[in-house]
């Protein structure tokens, strides 16, 4: 029988060591990677692997990523404007980025439109209450800590750098479909590996507090966290 006294003092004091583990930043990438392994566990990835998708489950991802993609710039956006003066690199890749990003929802529309999509317009839908709650973290963490806003991002893109030609690949050949109705998957697949880069060579030669790389940290797994309940919703 094991001696749960000395198991609970050895749970007691390794929480503790676990916990004082330094928040930089390489603690952060690591929780990164972490988060990022765990995608493919959600629902339609699953689906995808096992062979089993359809049309309707396709279109449901494009209705995820159009909400997402169309309220993202504001909040990079957002993000840049409440950064500190002093952290001025931060605030103008936020700025650069909500421009590049800007108009990425209409390739979700273009890629719908491609594969027979006849629904309401998607500007003009409400998005799903797990796909708010991802939305309304993205905003909350642009105004309060907006370098936060860059582990969000590097969830988002280390996502889509890592697992998004494998899935794009797999949806085409599965439904039958052209390279050109999944633009919006296979282009961030090669656009989302350069901003990975980005986005960790920016934090690694920035002079953050612990306080910030704890919140970039939280924030990772936390924005990580709600972005698989979206793929998880039937």
């Amino acid at each position: 029988m094991p001696d749960f006294p000395k198991l609970l003092v050895y749970w007691y004091f390794n929480g503790i060591i676990l916990s004082m583990e330094s928040a930089n930043f390489d603690t952060f990438f690591k929780a990164v990677e972490i988060e990022v392994d765990k995608f493919p566990s959600v629902t339609l990835c699953k689906k995808v692997d096992s062979q089993k998708l359809t049309m309707t489950d396709y279109h449901k991802y494009l209705k995820i990523v159009f909400h997402q993609s169309f309220n993202a710039p504001a909040s990079f956006a957002l993000a840049g404007g409440s950064c500190d003066p002093k952290q001025y690199e931060i605030r103008d890749y936020f700025i650069k980025h909500a421009e590049e990003e800007r108009n990425h929802w209409t390739w979700v529309l273009g890629d719908l439109a491609k594969t027979g999509y006849t629904g309401p317009d998607l500007r003009t839908e409400l998005p799903s209450t797990r796909v708010s709650a991802y939305i309304a973290f993205n905003f909350f963490v642009a105004g309060r800590h907006p370098v936060a806003r860059l582990a969000n991002a590097a969830v988002l893109e280390g996502i889509g750098a890592t697992h998004a030609k494998r899935y794009a690949k797999s949806i085409c050949e599965q439904l039958k479909l052209g390279s050109d109705q999944v633009y919006f998957t296979l282009g961030h697949s090669d656009t989302d590996v350069g901003h990975t880069k980005d986005i960790f060579d920016l934090l690694k030669k920035s002079d953050l507090t612990e306080y910030e790389w704890s919140w970039l940290i939280h924030a990772a797994k936390t924005s990580a966290a709600l972005y698989r309940d979206m793929y998880n919703e039937e």
